[in-house]
């Protein structure tokens, strides 16, 4: 064969048995993808590369947490977990190389954007997911994959195999550690996970809200003006609106379970054996929801009647008087507030808390008060704390609550009093602005992104955790003055 017949490759690993193509799989902020080859298995594999901050490559322990990081990922050996085979470290060029199992498949994300999904596909894809993390979770020490998202999530499209990929931030949480650095997409990330103290139930958080994208194939918090409200409510554990969508009891109570508090959040083995992954055939829809109704208890019934009402708004108008009512639960608690307006600019408002003791909602504070509709919206707070929060003897994440709900519910009544003056032009800048701020969130936009991390004990750490802090203000900053 002639030298001009041989077949160049751009890179081959030091060993020899991998070779890399042009071809570009995929790229993000900090890793490209390329398709490759393994010569002596005569398979394609991926040939991942990852930028390498002069921090890890100048430090011997971080380089050392980093290696041993790389090999974990080789002895993980799971067929929900995509396979790695070989790394190496390019001190010169800063980077990591990750030879990893190729599946040319869709991911999820693009199977519920394109393709019609029923249940039973969902509940199939939730088995193998949850059989994942449950796989990592259970090494010792428990292994978190701090990035589950539709993205990294892959499906044979014969096969019907779910595999979980990109463990580019997977770490190993060793037991009574803290001050983890946090790293994932927004939309995916536990409320714990910003207090910089969590564990791999994180994961679990992160597998609810795929499952909620699976099942209602919506834009998750389109509630949100921009990235700094939906940061706020994620932060504080307020789940999206599109919960309320989801009208089958098993369904939703399954959510529920995933997107609890850590402390009430079960592990994956536990959610593999709930009633919504059963195997056996479950009634439709309209039959569920036809017996359900009509079996409950009343007070099983008032329990349910709360969780479907969950972020939820009902109105109602007569004679002119607008009434409203808004319910969110976070944790165990429902916050329920009810708003009448007319052509007043006072609203007569009334606030219940609902708290769960003992499997049972009971009422254990309300109030009422008259809500000004003028104030302007920075003030709302100062309100809040002062007139709701003192006499209730809140804590300050329920007056955050408090604050929230009472924001929704005054510009969900002026919207709906004030909605003949609002013209097709109008409606149609402002679902252009939200469509902008957070359709691009789920398309898994590398720019919404977000890297915090605790504070060290060194000048560096506090340089380099002031500097990310700085970054994510500028992001949003940057967001809201666009909306």
């Amino acid at each position: 064969m002639s030298s001009s017949s041989v077949i160049q490759v751009p890179e081959r690993d030091p060993t020899g048995q991998y070779v890399r193509y042009d071809e570009i799989l995929g790229e993000g902020n900090w890793k490209k993808v390329y398709k490759g080859f393994d010569e002596v298995n005569g398979i394609e594999i991926a040939w991942n590369v990852v930028a390498l901050k002069d921090r890890i490559l100048n430090s011997a322990s971080n380089l050392s947490y980093l290696i041993a990081e790389a090999e974990l990922m080789k002895l993980l050996d799971h067929k929900n977990i995509v396979k790695c085979y070989h790394f190496w470290v390019d001190y010169e060029n800063s980077k990591l190389y990750l030879i990893t199992e190729l599946f040319s498949s869709e991911t999820l994300l693009h199977y519920i954007k394109h393709v019609p999904v029923n249940h039973t596909s969902i509940k199939n894809w939730c088995r193998q997911i949850l059989n994942g993390l449950n796989y990592l979770h259970t090494r010792n020490p428990p292994i978190c994959h701090l990035d589950v998202k539709l993205l990294n999530i892959f499906v044979d499209g014969n096969s019907g195999t779910i595999k979980l990929g990109d463990f580019g931030f997977a770490k190993l949480i060793e037991p009574r550690s803290s001050g983890y650095t946090c790293y994932g997409t927004l939309l995916y990330m536990a409320p714990e996970m910003f207090e910089g103290n969590y564990n791999e139930m994180v994961d679990i958080h992160a597998f609810g809200i795929c499952v909620l994208q699976m099942i209602t194939r919506e834009i998750l918090y389109q509630e949100c003006r921009n990235m700094n409200e939906m940061y706020k409510k994620i932060e504080v554990g307020i789940k999206p609106y599109a919960l309320i969508n989801v009208s089958e009891p098993q369904i939703k109570t399954f959510l529920n379970r995933c997107l609890a508090p850590v402390s009430m959040r079960p592990p994956a083995i536990e959610l593999l054996n709930d009633p919504f992954l059963a195997v056996a055939p479950t009634p439709s829809l309209s039959s569920v929801t036809s017996t359900d109704t009509t079996s409950l208890s009343e007070t099983e019934s008032n329990m349910s009647e709360a969780e479907s009402s969950l972020s939820q708004v009902t109105s109602a108008q007569v004679d002119g008087l607008l009434k409203l009512v808004k319910e969110i639960k976070c944790g165990d608690k429902i916050f329920k507030l009810k708003g009448s307006m007319k052509r007043d600019v006072i609203v007569p408002m009334r606030l219940s808390i609902v708290y769960n003791v003992g499997g049972k909602y009971q009422v254990e504070d309300t109030m009422k008060f008259k809500f000004p509709m003028a104030m302007e919206t920075g003030n709302i707070d100062e309100f809040v704390r002062e007139k709701i929060g003192t006499p209730m003897n809140l804590c300050s994440e329920d007056v955050a609550v408090v604050i929230e709900i009472i924001k929704q519910l005054r510009t969900e009544l002026l919207a709906l009093h004030y909605q003949p003056n609002i013209t097709s032009v109008e409606q149609k800048l402002m679902s252009e602005e939200l469509d902008y701020n957070l359709g691009n969130l789920f398309a898994e936009n590398p720019a919404h992104e977000i890297l915090t991390e605790s504070r060290g004990d060194g000048d560096e750490s506090e340089a380099e955790n002031n500097g990310m802090l700085s970054c994510l203000g500028k992001l949003l900053s940057s967001v809201c003055s666009n909306s």
